[in-house]
């Protein structure tokens, strides 16, 4: 399948073994499903260069699955290269990066720091809904001042939770 760039011209998925990116709706989507190799990746930053030659402006969403690979140091390795590829795309304005893992999202917001001019929110990989809202600009919120007028008072569900790394926090097993 192929998608059409601003120019007329078609965008075409590169699939490979671990890696596969496709381009709709404004945005580049990278999927990382293990180590991928030399080839992918450069293949990869070649696709990427297309990219952000076609387009003034895009966003980015990865999605990286901790279960994909089997210790912390692979994990590590492949972040490193999508940090790569994030620099290589000064044309793109948002990312959205997908993860199980605490690691990787805790690494995708340090690394978003340091690359001007692009907005980086990392979400678990269950959120791609509202990762993709936030890409596309749409609010995240769809409730209304009514509906949240309407809803009783005092309901014990509705605690605010510190969220994050303390959900899981578990002493007997690092989570990465």
């Amino acid at each position: 399948m192929q998608f059409t760039r601003p120019n007329g011209e078609t965008m075409t998925p590169l699939i490979t073994e671990n890696l596969d990116l496709k381009f709709e709706d404004n945005i580049a989507y990278m999927s990382v499903s293990g180590q991928v190799t030399k080839e992918s990746l450069h293949a990869g930053y070649e696709w990427f260069g297309e990219v952000a030659e076609a387009n003034e402006d895009f966003n980015i969403c990865v999605d990286m699955a901790k279960a994909d690979f089997p210790d912390l140091s692979a994990v590590a390795d492949q972040f490193r290269n999508i940090s790569n590829v994030l620099r290589v795309a000064p044309t793109a304005e948002k990312c959205a990066i997908l993860s199980d893992s605490v690691f990787v999202r805790n690494s995708a917001k340090v690394e978003g720091a340091v690359i001007p001019g692009l907005d980086l929110q990392t979400f678990k990989l269950d959120q791609a809904e509202p990762a993709d809202k936030w890409l596309k600009g749409e609010p995240l919120l769809e409730q209304t001042v009514e509906t949240l007028a309407a809803e009783p008072e005092g309901d014990d569900q509705t605690e605010a939770s510190a969220g994050g790394a303390w959900d899981s926090l578990n002493l007997a097993k690092v989570d990465y």
